[in-house]
């Protein structure tokens, strides 16, 4: 296949199939309706539907070309390769992830770690629905910003294990099978992130170890991709091969777009990191460069990822295969080849693909077993997804609930019946298909599973008389809908779904999930508690949420550390059904006790089981809802923090927590709004806190950071987290800033006090070198990097190996006030209840009183944290 200024074949992007015996053959088709988001985009929906999603498998049936393309994490890939080979050559390409980005950024919410990989990973499905590939992981976590190899590697070394990430790359490789892999990256410091470099280092191994059939031959057979190819722009110096340029913004009249266009379109999915796209038609390009090839083939003279090799259908069967076979396999191929390439109503596709299943389905039954019989099944499965869609059969199996939990019983409701006529209208109808045993509607009885990681659920659906089938992807399947093509009878697996009117959207659905019967959440994960409030009997409130339609009784116990009191031991719930009781414990520290993190642990007993875990609902609209299950745990902070007593006003940025650890030190938050920061009485205010990103979420506080710094210059303190670069260069601090490029990603890195007497680091609580240990994930990031005199550094963080960064927390006398900025991951710190960072912040805070008064004036009521949050943000 050549990449020329014209349209090829186009692809689905990988669902499961479900293969059932039938008496004579097996029969195959994936589930009948794709992934639905919860609010649908309007290209990813239907694009793999009607004349045009029929067009669009028809060009990737006679082809076997496929390509496995490997970056770190979400948003690493390019879309534009992915939905040019698709979309627009009919290859099967996939995206493997290293990592789901788990330690990103956020702008849309508040959540991090796994909540955010979650939600990262529902926006590669959904880029992956709209540009045509498929979707793999490997187990690797993303611990955050990397700037080198050898700390990546060491990271996953010892959270997972030697070779681990490796061995995840192998599997996907020889599950895959891809004839060609691109590496998004190089393996050394021009891939800039650590991750990255160390993804780049791994992919070269994984090309040669998946071929390998004695490494690790538990991982599946041994499979021999023969082309390596790495994106140009990160291609290792050493590489001298020409550039291979792949033309991605070629009009397809099909599409009614360019292929850049539709991956644009894929790539603004992913929106939690801001990578909202425009979508030009102009001339784009691909570039990569080769790395290896086992087939004969110039680097000078390529004008295809695929030449030297044979993508036609002919490798599907051994070398050996008798010639009946390969007659069967040359009219297949000849078939597809003449559907692709010819127009032709759906229901004139029908009886030809009917045919080409059938041949396939012979070659499957004479090589059973051998080493191509699952790329036959492949190949089968294309056939018959490309049948369905001819047939304009999309059954759905819709639940009465969106949630359900064990022994729940819900009511499906399924699509109406088809008929297809025969061209002409004589003879039988082509195609019938309709639901199995069941006409209108049937009971299911659920029985939840939960996986290992939490990240997915799955369930077993019994219904009557009918055989069951489960899926570990959180998403229930039933097989009950048939479909009968010229007397050959196929069985379908049915997503279940819950739909509904929204009456602004219109009709919303999504996957139907689980949920356990009882969940139990502490209402506040953290309570910070200053030492010298230490013995004083904390109020600890537990909610406790029935999800099932019957009365359930309840035994809960909260359990705290050897030696710590809680009052009463249990209580007795009754929870009617769909309700939610709290109750409250009395929790008393040892009178010894010493300063540390202490873990609470909230459980229910109910008809011999307990429940120890809360739901999480990670819902937006672009995304697939999605339910994570924490354990029902919180946290008792003991530290020495003290704080004045000032009034605080937040501006939200992209969402955080902060606000909430600044209510665990006692003192009243008022979220400011637009209206606030424009029209609002800000003197009221001793100290402004700005949160992270506002700089690129709230319009109304760069529009009014004149009048911010008009309340610093009238004496109010405006202490500024990390924002982005544009900060800067929009020149939104009162001073210069030449750049804002430096970040600590080392949490273990040393601090050096520059300013050991500012009251910073004095008043109220003074700051030692232990007040910087047992930092999560990262120092600082996007620290001022070149910055006006009149600011004063007031410490000094770098990474191993780099010139001293003193840009994390500065600060600036204006007018009567004080301005701070500070990359300084408090976002990170607070909520992980770090108590040397709260005691830095709290001094922070208290920079409106310890600047003009001593420890000892009357005026300077220093305070320590309360056990008790006053109450939330106003």
């Amino acid at each position: 296949m050549k990449y020329r200024q014209s349209p090829g074949a186009g692809s689905w992007r990988r669902l499961a199939v479900v293969f059932l015996l039938g008496l004579l053959t097996v029969a195959s088709l994936p589930k009948a309706a794709g992934r639905v988001p919860t609010q649908p985009t309007p290209t990813g929906k239907h694009i793999d539907r009607g004349l045009v999603g029929l067009k669009l498998q028809l060009r990737k049936l006679p082809t076997t070309a496929s390509v496995l393309h490997i970056g770190a994490h979400p948003d690493d890939e390019d879309s534009a390769l992915i939905a040019r080979l698709a979309r627009g050559d009919g290859a099967r390409v996939a995206y493997l992830s290293l990592t789901r980005g788990e330690g990103g950024q956020n702008i849309l919410g508040t959540e991090q770690g796994t909540a955010l990989g979650v939600i990262r990973t529902e926006e590669l499905h959904q880029a992956r629905a709209i540009d045509g590939g498929e979707q793999f992981f490997t187990r690797a976590f993303d611990f955050g910003f990397s700037k080198t190899l050898k700390e990546t590697e060491a990271k996953w070394t010892a959270l997972h294990g030697p070779d681990a990430i490796l061995m995840d790359m192998v599997r996907v490789i020889r599950d895959f099978k891809p004839l060609v892999i691109v590496s998004r990256w190089g393996g050394t410091p021009r891939d800039g992130h650590g991750h990255h470099q160390y993804c780049g280092f791994l992919t070269p191994q994984a090309f040669t170890k998946a071929g390998d059939p004695d490494w690790h031959p538990e991982l599946g057979p041994a499979w021999q991709a023969q082309k390596l190819y790495v994106s140009a722009d990160v291609a290792p110096p050493e590489n001298t091969n020409p550039v291979l340029s792949i033309p991605t913004g070629v009009y397809d009249p099909l599409l009614g777009r360019t292929y850049f266009q539709i991956a644009m379109r894929g790539r603004s999915q992913h929106k939690s990191q801001e990578m909202g796209a425009l979508e030009p038609d102009d001339e784009r390009f691909s570039s990569v460069k080769l790395v290896e090839s086992r087939v004969p083939t110039d680097p000078r003279a390529e004008i295809s990822l695929f030449d030297g090799l044979d993508t036609s259908l002919q490798p599907l069967l051994p070398p050996d295969a008798p010639d009946e076979l390969r007659q069967l396999m040359q009219s297949v191929e000849v078939t597809t080849k003449r559907l692709a390439e010819t127009a032709c109503a759906t229901s004139e596709a029908i009886g030809p693909l009917a045919t080409a299943y059938e041949r396939l389905a012979l070659c499957c039954q004479a090589l059973n077993g051998q080493p191509t019989a699952d790329q036959l099944k492949v190949k089968q499965a294309q056939v018959a997804r490309a049948v369905m869609v001819a047939a304009g059969f999309y059954p759905a199996a819709v639940s009465d609930a969106a949630t359900v939990t064990e022994g729940q019983v819900v009511t499906l409701t399924f699509s109406r019946p088809i008929k297809v006529e025969a061209p002409g209208g004589e003879g039988p109808p082509l195609v019938v298909g309709g639901v199995s045993e069941v006409i209108n509607a049937c009971q299911a009885v659920v029985e939840p599973r939960l996986t290992a990681d939490g990240y997915w659920q799955s369930a077993r659906i019994t219904l009557p008389s009918t055989p069951v089938a489960d899926l570990a992807t959180g998403q229930w399947v039933t097989p009950i809908a048939h479909l009968r093509i010229r007397g050959q009878s196929y069985r379908l697996a049915l997503p279940v779904e819950y739909r509904y009117a929204d009456p602004i959207h219109g009709e919303v659905s999504s996957e139907v999930s689980l949920t356990p019967a009882l969940s139990v959440r502490l209402t506040e994960a953290l309570r910070l508690v200053s030492r010298a409030s230490g013995r004083r009997a904390l109020r600890v409130s537990v909610a406790v949420t029935n999800h099932t339609s019957q009365m359930r009784d309840g035994t809960l116990t909260l359990t705290a550390p050897d030696g710590w009191r809680v009052q009463p031991a249990t209580v007795t719930l009754k929870l009617p059904s769909k309700s939610r009781q709290y109750a409250v414990f009395q929790v008393s520290p040892p009178v010894a006790v010493e300063d540390g993190r202490y873990p609470l642990t909230a459980t229910v007993a109910s008809g011999g089981s307990a429940y120890e875990h809360d739901v999480q609902t990670l819902t937006y609209p672009h995304i697939q809802t999605r339910r994570l299950y924490p354990r029902a745990q919180g946290l008792i902070v003991i530290a020495d923090v003290n704080v004045a007593p000032v009034t605080v006003g937040y501006v939200m940025g992209s969402g955080d927590r902060v606000p909430q650890s600044i209510e665990q030190l006692g003192l009243p938050v008022t979220l400011l709004d637009a209206d606030a920061l424009a029209t609002g009485d800000l003197q009221r205010f001793d100290v402004i806190v700005v949160g992270v990103r506002a700089s690129q979420t709230r319009p109304d506080f760069a529009a009014e950071h004149a009048r911010l710094l008009a309340y610093v210059e009238q004496g109010g303190t405006l202490i500024v987290q990390y924002q982005r670069p544009d900060y800067a260069a929009r020149g939104l601090p009162p001073f210069p800033v030449g750049g804002m490029t430096r970040r600590t990603t080392d949490e273990t890195a040393k601090v050096t006090v520059l300013q050991p007497d500012h009251p910073v680091l004095t008043r109220p609580n003074r700051i030692t070198d232990a007040d910087w240990n047992g930092w999560v994930q990262e120092r600082s990031l996007y620290d001022f990097s070149q910055y006006d005199p009149r600011y004063t550094p007031l410490i000094e963080s770098h990474d191993e190996g780099e010139v001293p960064n003193a840009g994390g927390l500065v600060v600036a006398e204006l007018g009567r006030g004080t301005y701070v900025y500070t990359g300084c991951a408090w976002f990170r710190q607070l909520p992980a209840g770090v108590p040397g960072a709260y005691r830095v912040f709290a001094n922070l805070l208290s920079l409106p009183k310890s600047r003009h008064s001593s420890l000892d004036a009357p005026d300077y009521r220093q305070r320590p944290a309360r056990g008790r949050s006053p109450g939330r943000p106003s």
